[in-house]
């Protein structure tokens, strides 16, 4: 299994710290989706036709994000904001979690290390994160010994998390070493995370990927940040 190594000193200067961006990268207006980038225009232009509306009072349904009513994940995105795991998609609307969109390994270094609440380290474990808004969150669980390179030297922080590296991510991070009866699932026999696997279903966070059988993990599938969110408040108790 691949694990981040000591590679030096970050750079004079760049002292790492927990991220103040969002999640996403590169969230500038250009680079939005078009389908995101034409929610938000309705938005706006619907606060100029009615009378008195404003852009807060039409986008704000009574929890933190709009664009996640409705959704089956929706209680577990609420939790995490409240909880201050996550803050949304984007730097210009802060009430966007973008709950459809995937989660990318460098998003998913800044949440842990937000919720388990990890100190800065100085060292630059991986070489291909020092033009990443997470390297300081990367760094972070790297030290504590949770991160895992996606090759010998590399993170890939814009890399899709998947399912099974998730897994192992947060048996590493929440200290979950009972794999029970083991071999729940049937998709993930000789799987590199098959034993993080089998842990976090007997720890009751994961209950597979096709419901209601739920006889499968999907370990090489991508994860969405709503099913991210959820996973977080199983692992966390909110």
């Amino acid at each position: 299994m691949l694990r981040g190594r000591r590679r030096g000193n970050s750079r004079s200067g760049l002292a790492p710290g927990p991220a103040v961006l969002p999640e996403l990268p590169l969230l500038l207006v250009t680079k939005w989706s078009t389908s995101r980038f034409i929610v938000a225009l309705a938005v706006v232009l619907a606060a100029m036709v009615v009378p008195g509306a404003s852009v807060g009072a039409l986008s704000d349904p009574g929890g933190t994000f709009f664009d996640d009513d409705g959704n089956e994940h929706e209680a577990a995105i609420e939790a995490i904001a409240a909880a201050g795991i996550t803050r949304g998609c984007s730097d210009v609307f802060d009430d966007l979690y973008c709950p459809d969109d995937l989660v990318t390994r460098g998003q998913m270094a800044a949440m842990l290390r937000r919720a388990l609440e990890l100190p800065a380290d100085p060292s630059n474990w991986f070489d291909d994160d020092d033009d990443s808004i997470f390297e300081g969150d990367i760094n972070a669980l790297a030290a504590a010994g949770i991160a895992f390179g996606c090759d010998e030297a590399k993170y890939c922080p814009d890399a899709q998390l998947l399912r099974g590296e998730m897994a192992e991510l947060l048996v590493r991070a929440f200290g979950y070493d009972d794999p029970g009866a083991g071999d729940f699932f049937a998709d993930d026999d000789g799987h590199t995370f098959e034993a993080s696997i089998d842990r976090l279903k007997e720890a009751g966070i994961t209950r597979g990927c096709n419901p209601p059988d739920d006889s499968q993990f999907c370990p090489d599938r991508p994860l969405t940040r709503a099913e991210m969110a959820t996973f977080f408040v199983r692992a966390l108790g909110l």
